[in-house]
């Protein structure tokens, strides 16, 4: 049986082969959408876009449906899945209501705002422009 390791809350779930991976997350217990995602989604339908996930190795989740393709192409490289979409088929880690970088945070002068990036050597107060 497939493991689904939960990076962000730090716990591991243990799940039957092509388990939908929303229905197994909120099973689970674990918050796949943001407030007022919530309330406001299409339901597993792969119409809204709110239950996207980030999984890791890609290959570990079926492959990306029509419906996926949509709602997928604004992350760019990033493996991002619907998780009502995506049917678990081997061991993967999933970062739930990843940080979806888009607009400013984009720029690459905001790229120290992101999540899982090294926040680098501290600056000093003289770097700083008044």
């Amino acid at each position: 049986m497939p493991t689904i390791t939960l990076v962000r809350e730090g716990r591991t779930l243990e799940v039957p082969p092509n388990a939908i991976l929303r229905t197994a997350l909120l099973d689970a217990g674990v918050e796949v959408y943001r407030s007022p995602d919530d309330l406001v989604n299409c339901r597993g339908n792969g119409l809204c876009g709110t239950c996207v996930v980030e999984v890791e190795p890609a290959e570990a989740v079926s492959g990306v449906t029509f419906r996926e393709k949509g709602q997928l192409w604004k992350y760019g490289d990033r493996p991002m899945r619907l998780s009502c979409q995506a049917k678990v088929i081997a061991d993967c880690r999933v970062f739930t209501r990843p940080q979806l970088t888009q607009g400013w945070m984009g720029h690459p002068f905001y790229a120290h705002l992101k999540e899982g990036v090294g926040k680098g050597p501290a600056r000093e107060k003289s770097d700083y422009r008044a």
